[in-house]
């Protein structure tokens, strides 16, 4: 059963995404907070599959724990391998496979990944070539829809998994949970949805908290660099006023290293200037677009079946009619006969 494919599976309950990202600090708030059955920070982001002289394939890039033990409850998302085996250096991925994915998601072969936006891929990746050793499928992807992107036209096609270190961001980028109350209940009973709700209001005051936490520790680490800006400007001053007695040539120096630190100082105070408290988001499984698109057709399955019984006994009632009325009609001449007698 799909409750089944879950539970082996550990699919999250509750998925936190945070436009800044999570921390260690982050994440020791969210451990404290009462109710978790697992917890697992990961990594994901969007990039395009090179294929050929097109590169407009969009794909998921997700962040495969290292330590995967089958009895460790933070393992969530697991993933099951079909064919090959699980990445073991930097470089290797496994990917899905199935007849919407591109061509290049075969065994054994090569695929290269490009930014999707202005920041080089090396700001997110380790490497951007990576060579496939496994297939996989994953419980959140059951249906056949991957979700939506901000880059290229915003339909993602397929997902991958590399190693976590291959990822060279500074926070995580999700983390994922499961909760001790949805434990041994059906991801379609009311009871399910109402400890999801309970557990999203607890998450949701510690993402208030973190999130004003966190603009304090990003608006400090700007005024620091606006501060060693400052430092910077006071000592290229200092310098030029050295260097002018030297040469024309160094006194150009010294103005050019007066700029770059007046350049940085602008910098510095217009990115503070920009600084946003961050957004944090708790979603549960309905925002998975696959989970969403299974609940969704068995919901269908749910209502057709409601229906087919009342028409199968009609149709059993017609049939009764018919042949009960077809049996007195071949009777009736011997029932008349049978009567006339006595």
């Amino acid at each position: 059963t799909a409750d089944q494919y879950f539970a082996e599976n550990r699919l999250m309950d509750l998925h936190l995404v945070s436009t800044y990202g999570f921390n260690d600090n982050d994440l020791s708030a969210i451990r404290e907070v009462e109710g978790a059955r697992g917890l697992m920070p990961g990594y994901s982001a969007d990039a395009f599959l090179e294929a050929g002289e097109t590169s407009n394939t969009i794909v998921k890039v997700y962040s495969l724990p290292a330590s995967r033990e089958d009895g460790d409850e933070n393992y969530l998302n697991r993933p099951r391998l079909t064919a090959g085996r699980f990445p073991e250096t930097s470089g290797e991925c496994v990917v899905e496979q199935n007849y919407h994915t591109p061509g290049e998601f075969r065994l054994g072969g090569t695929i290269r990944l490009l930014s999707g936006t202005d920041a080089d891929l090396s700001d997110t990746l380790k490497t951007d070539t990576y060579t496939i050793v496994g297939i996989v499928e994953s419980a959140m992807y059951i249906g056949y829809e991957r979700g939506h992107s901000t880059i290229g036209d915003g339909k993602v096609t397929a997902f991958l998994m590399v190693p976590e270190e291959d990822f060279v961001l500074d926070v995580y980028t999700d983390v994922y949970l499961t909760l001790e109350d949805t434990r041994g209940l059906s991801a379609f009973s009311d009871a399910y949805e109402d400890a999801v709700a309970a557990g999203t209001k607890r998450y949701e005051s510690v993402a208030a908290v973190r999130g004003e936490a966190r603009y304090e520790e990003i608006h400090d680490e700007a005024q620091k660099k606006i501060d060693d800006a400052k430092a910077d400007l006071a000592q290229g001053e200092q310098t030029q006023a050295e260097e002018l007695a030297k040469a024309e040539q160094e006194l150009a120096d010294g103005e050019q290293k007066l700029a770059d630190a007046e350049q940085d100082y602008r910098d510095g105070e217009d990115e503070l200037e920009k600084l946003e408290n961050p957004d944090v988001f708790v979603l549960d499984r309905s925002s998975n677009i696959g989970y969403a698109c299974f609940e969704s057709d068995s919901d269908i399955v749910r209502g057709v079946s409601r229906v087919f019984p009342l028409f199968f006994f009609a149709v059993a009632a017609l049939v009764c009619i018919t042949t009960m009325t077809r049996m007195v009609d071949e009777q009736r001449t011997q029932a008349g006969v049978l009567k006339a007698l006595g």
